[in-house]
């Protein structure tokens, strides 16, 4: 008689079987043979809905969140010559040291295959980089593993399908966050910086393994330098890209002299027409605003502006954006651009400001900031432009009834 395996089973059996497993088992179950990760691929429960990854000086945290709701935390910390290494979910925790492992190293190993074999688009991808530690106690003995130098990258990739069954709670207490103060050096430099190198190095390799660029409704990135993003891009599906956040890492000696970053190169990446909302923290940009009238929402930093530009938003807010000529341009765009519902910029100096304020109208005064409101024509839309005192400024499509009472509309 011929041993029965899964591979013969049927799909009514198979999906029976899978259900009563945790998502850990199915992952390791992937990795016995081909037919059998190409079967649970088709299975949209058992992948991978969004990663988070917190890059720190001497950590990497990194966060699976399953289309089946699973949620698994993992902790990779450099412990000398050591890698320690913490797996929950949820309440439930257990920790490793492995011994003679670099942490890079082993992230690598256990994020490869949730990067490589990911078939359905990825919902969100975060990654976050900070100089500051939250750095694990030690006050606990953790499972000691002994790895030889010479064991390869994925030797220790198990350790994320073990964890679940073989859970242990952790006496421990909360997670000490350890920073120090600024100090008053601000050429001192950035401490993340040499494992944000690695670190952006290491997942662009992983990326490139790929047989196809990976699929990201939203992408929102922490970056120190512009090629931080730009090497990974090639192996990015833009044109499908939802939403693009990009934030430059402010520490201190780029905070206090005023280091500024251009990001003009965005708008040339093949597959720019296909981004629908692009926010950018501390990275400006110089392009016409015209650049941005496909997407439906944009934030951007930008060196001055004039009244030109914003009227010329406001004239065509629901269609193109340039400086007093531009602003004219830009406020023609947001009133005649229907699928942009917000379009906001922050300058650093603005041309002629009496004369933007006068020009614009009857504004209303708020706390942090002057407000003007103006019909959409044929709508029964309010197009809603603002500029506070951090030198914002937004425009914001609203209905007729989100409009704050005792407010002047204008035409």
């Amino acid at each position: 008689m011929t041993d029965v395996t899964l591979l013969d089973m049927p799909d009514l059996v198979m999906d029976k079987i899978l259900k009563k497993l945790k998502i850990a088992y199915i992952m390791r179950l992937r990795k016995v043979c081909h037919a059998l990760r190409d079967y649970i691929d088709t299975k949209p429960e058992y992948t991978i809905r969004r990663i988070k990854i917190e890059v720190h000086p001497s950590q990497i945290h990194t966060r699976l969140k399953f289309h089946s709701k699973t949620e698994i935390t993992l902790i990779y910390q450099k412990q000398g010559n050591d890698c320690l290494y913490r797996v929950s979910n949820g309440l439930l925790v257990k920790y490793y040291l492995l011994k003679n492992k670099y942490f890079m190293n082993v992230f690598s190993g256990d994020i490869v295959d949730a990067v490589k074999n990911q078939n359905v688009p990825l919902h969100r991808l975060d990654i976050y980089g900070t100089y500051i530690e939250c750095l694990l106690p030690f006050d606990f003995e953790p499972h000691v593993i002994e790895v030889k130098p010479n064991d390869s990258e994925t030797s220790w990739t198990c350790s994320i399908l073990e964890f679940i069954g073989g859970f242990c709670k952790s006496n421990s207490s909360q997670n000490p966050v350890n920073s120090s103060d600024f100090d008053s050096d601000p050429d001192a430099p950035c401490p993340l910086k040499p494992t944000a190198a690695e670190f952006y190095t290491t997942f662009t390799r992983i990326l490139k393994l790929r047989d196809r660029p990976i699929q990201i409704e939203e992408l929102i990135i922490t970056i120190i330098n512009k090629s931080d993003f730009l090497n990974m891009v090639p192996y990015i599906d833009i044109k499908n890209l939802g939403r693009l956040d990009i934030s430059k890492m402010n520490y201190k000696n780029l905070i206090y002299n005023k280091v500024r970053m251009y990001f003009d190169e965005l708008a040339e990446l093949d597959g720019w027409e296909g981004i629908r909302s692009l926010n950018l923290n501390s990275l400006y940009m110089t392009l016409p605003f015209e650049r941005f009238f496909h997407m439906t929402g944009v934030y951007f930093p930008r060196e001055n502006v004039t009244i030109e530009e914003i009227l010329y938003l406001k004239e065509n807010r629901s269609k193109h954006f340039h400086a007093l000529g531009n602003l004219l341009h830009q406020f023609q765009v947001m009133l005649t651009t229907p699928h942009i519902s917000y379009f906001n910029f922050q300058y650093w100096t603005m041309e002629d400001a009496d004369r933007v304020y006068s020009t614009l109208g009857v504004f209303r005064a708020g706390i942090e900031e002057k407000c003007w409101y103006y019909r959409i024509p044929d709508t029964d839309e309010v197009l809603g432009l603002s500029i506070d005192i951090f030198h914002i400024v937004s425009f914001s499509r609203m209905s007729a009834s989100e409009v704050p009472e005792g407010v002047v509309v204008m035409n």
